[in-house]
């Protein structure tokens, strides 16, 4: 989370970089967000559902985008078979979480990558209500206490939802923030 919302150098959302804290510790996120403005919590999803929010933004956003065949997104498995985001949803999960992607695979993703890849932040609707986040992100007791230590209130409202989907080195040095 950011205070101002503000852009962050590219090297501070490298791991390690910036100051991390578990969810459940609320005093050390409201310190380091009082002296620095910025704070990475970790440990309010588990692996499973960060796994089904990236597989959600895929479904809804990334493969439903407006192009001709020619250029809509295909993301290969092994042999180069074209995967399904829902048949075959622990392959694909691992095709697009892969990191570093190899020069090839980027290029094939360069190819139809959304067209809000500049910035990175979908003006998509389907990405300010897609399902998993109203479940996951917004209703998170873990999240809702983190917000609430932060500003001081128990009386909370989202009012947006940001959605990046960028590719390696390319787009705005912007990172999820409220």
């Amino acid at each position: 989370t950011q205070s101002t919302g503000g852009s962050c150098p590219a090297d501070m959302v490298r791991p390690g970089t910036l100051p991390t804290y578990e969810a459940s510790n609320l005093a050390g996120i409201q310190a380091e967000f009082r002296n620095s403005g910025v704070v990475l919590v970790t440990g309010a999803l588990d692996q499973a559902t960060c796994g089904e929010l990236i597989l959600e933004q895929w479904k809804q956003i990334l493969l439903k985008q407006p192009y001709t065949e020619q250029y809509k997104l295909k993301v290969k498995g092994a042999g180069g078979r074209v995967l399904d985001a829902s048949q075959d949803a622990e392959h694909f999960l691992a095709a697009v979480s892969k990191f570093p992607l190899s020069p090839a695979e980027l290029r094939n993703l360069e190819e139809g990558w959304c067209l809000h890849r500049g910035f990175g932040a979908c003006c998509d609707p389907a990405a300010f209500h897609l399902a998993g986040v109203w479940s996951h992100v917004r209703q998170n007791p873990a999240l809702y206490q983190v917000a609430s230590r932060l500003l001081g209130r128990r009386d909370l409202w989202v009012d947006i939802n940001r959605s990046i989907q960028k590719l390696p080195k390319q787009g705005a040095n912007e990172f999820l923030h409220w």
